[in-house]
């Protein structure tokens, strides 16, 4: 397990596209994702990705419903935007958003966190899992916000922070590179905040 970021862009419901095409052009252009695998898509298991980007410096997948890009590093938003405004420029309509961060923490920053949140930190072991709900606005924009502190000694990580930020289900907008260029900052000086 390690600290990593995910962009999940949610694609407006009736999308469709074919994959092998799609694949073959992402290949050409971003030859930094690696080579893709495609698979058939499957009723019975609709979310499973149709298109897999895994060998690269970005993990890119997609499927009729969603692209999700993970990486460690926001180095990388450039890249993932350049990408984002290649799938624009195909047709592709985003719609909702979701940035999930993964902090992997140390057991000095676990103790911190028991004596900020606990009235009696002495009381809980090693281990628990907390969840926090919250519904804000960042750059006028609704956002729900879900933050999970937890440990898990079966992966042997001390202590885990992860803030998952995104836009309502029932709530639609025009998700486009030009709009992430600003929102996605945003978004990370928000979850600095919470971190430090």
């Amino acid at each position: 397990m390690k600290s990593e970021k995910q962009i999940v862009l949610f694609l407006k419901k009736g999308s469709s596209y074919n994959p092998v095409q799609i694949a073959a052009r992402l290949n050409e252009k971003f030859s930094y994702l690696g080579i893709p695998v495609t698979l058939p898509f499957d009723e019975k298991n609709a979310n499973n990705p149709l298109i897999i980007f895994n060998k690269g410096l970005i993990e890119f997948s997609m499927n009729y419903f969603d692209a999700t890009f993970i990486f460690d590093d926001k180095k990388y938003i450039d890249d993932i935007l350049s990408i984002v405004e290649f799938l624009e420029e195909e047709g592709f309509d985003f719609v909702r958003f979701g940035y999930i961060s993964t902090f992997i923490r140390t057991k000095k920053e676990r103790e911190l966190f028991k004596k900020k949140v606990f009235v009696n930190p002495d009381d809980y072991s090693e281990e628990f899992n907390l969840s926090k709900y919250n519904s804000i606005l960042i750059d006028s924009v609704r956002v729900n916000v879900w933050e999970r502190n937890l440990t898990d000694n079966m992966s042997k990580v001390e202590f885990i922070t992860v803030i998952d930020i995104n836009t309502p289900v029932n709530e639609e907008y025009n998700i486009t590179s030009e709009f992430l260029t600003d929102f996605i900052p945003s978004c990370d000086k928000y979850i600095d905040k919470k971190i430090n």
